[in-house]
C-alpha cells in the first residue's frame, strides 16, 4: 500500500468518478489504506480543497485548519473551518 507524505505549500489536484478536486495547504499526506488525503495548514495560513462535481459546474471550495478528505466516498471533515462554498450533498 502507497502513504504519501509532501510538506511546504503542497498543491495536489486529482480525479476520481469525474469529480475533479485541488488543494493547497502546508502538509499533504495519503494513506492508501483509507483511501484517506489529510490536509494541514500552517501557523499563518488554512488548508484549502475545491472540487467540481461534473465539466462546467460551479467548484466549491472549503478552507480549515484540517480537512481530511475521501475522494473515493467524497466524505469530508473539517476541523477549525475558516470559509466554506460546498452545498448540500
Amino acid at each position: 500500500l502507497l502513504d504519501i507524505v509532501a510538506s511546504g505549500n503542497v498543491v495536489m489536484e486529482g480525479v476520481h468518478d469525474s469529480v475533479e478536486y485541488t488543494a493547497q495547504a502546508e502538509r499533504v499526506t495519503y494513506d492508501e489504506s483509507k483511501s484517506l488525503i489529510t490536509l494541514e495548514g500552517s501557523d499563518y495560513d488554512n488548508a484549502t480543497l475545491y472540487r467540481q462535481e461534473r465539466v462546467g459546474s460551479p467548484q466549491a471550495g472549503v478552507s480549515g485548519e484540517k480537512l481530511l478528505f475521501n475522494p473515493v466516498t467524497n466524505d469530508l471533515r473539517i476541523e477549525g473551518i475558516e470559509a466554506s462554498s460546498l452545498g448540500a450533498p
